[in-house]
């Protein structure tokens, strides 16, 4: 038979089993079920945070890199166009140099072809200078010779030469002695007419002549007053010949 009672006192333990279940168990346990949640929302609101504070470095990264990007390409431009400019300078500068080099190894090629020309004429020159010396040693004789001491008197009676002029009144009226050098051996007919035509241009009280025979002179002759020189001979006329085709050289 159905008790009541039984049932009643039954179902009040139950209600305080389960009271006591849910003070002990179910109570703290919930507690620790809303905490686990507050601690997982927490962190997924943390890693929403991190991903959106994530987002925003990738974003300013992002941004940044392209200013570096734009920073490089700002500064490969500029050193680019650095080594352009380098570049222009250096084959200006090369340029510059080449050209100078360039007229500096023309200068010396023209002044080594100036210095080979010059040594050519003055080799020119020594060698016709011999053969006309040579030549005029073979066609010289006598007749030759005495020609040039006869102009050579000539040219000194007419000469009116401030030098003579000096010359005479230096020797008027004094003994004089000359040196004569002849390329031929001059007679004694030749040597007083000379000394004759010298006595009377110089106006000496007394002349004395030293006659030398010197074949260098080829023809004509050397006349030694004092410290003057008079040369008639044809190797003087070479020298002199000579001496004016060096300058022009």
């Amino acid at each position: 038979m159905f008790n009541w009672w039984t049932f009643f006192f039954q179902l009040v333990n139950f209600f305080i089993v389960l009271y006591i279940l849910y003070r002990l168990f179910f109570k703290p346990l919930q507690n620790i079920i809303r905490a686990r949640d507050e601690t997982i929302s927490q962190g997924l609101n943390e890693i929403k945070e991190g991903e959106e504070r994530i987002k925003k470095e990738e974003e300013r990264y992002s941004e940044k890199m392209k200013e570096i990007d734009n920073l490089r390409e700002k500064e490969i431009d500029k050193a680019r166009k650095e080594a352009l400019h380098e570049k222009d300078r250096m084959m200006k500068e090369t340029e510059e140099e080449i050209d100078k080099a360039r007229k500096k190894h023309s200068r010396i090629i023209e002044e080594q072809q100036k210095k080979i020309e010059k040594e050519i004429r003055r080799k020119s020159l020594e060698f016709s200078l011999f053969y006309s010396e040579k030549l005029l040693k073979e066609l010289s004789d006598e007749m030759l010779h005495q020609k040039r001491i006869d102009q050579f008197l000539q040219a000194l009676e007419q000469n009116r030469s401030k030098e003579i002029s000096q010359l005479k009144e230096e020797l008027e009226g004094k003994a004089c002695a000359l040196d004569l050098y002849t390329a031929f051996e001059l007679s004694k007919d030749s040597l007083e007419k000379i000394k004759e035509q010298l006595h009377g241009l110089l106006q000496c009280d007394s002349l004395e002549i030293e006659s030398t025979q010197d074949t260098a002179l080829i023809a004509g002759i050397r006349l030694l007053i004092g410290n003057k020189v008079f040369d008639a001979s044809l190797k003087a006329e070479l020298e002199r010949f000579k001496e004016k085709m060096e300058k022009e050289i």
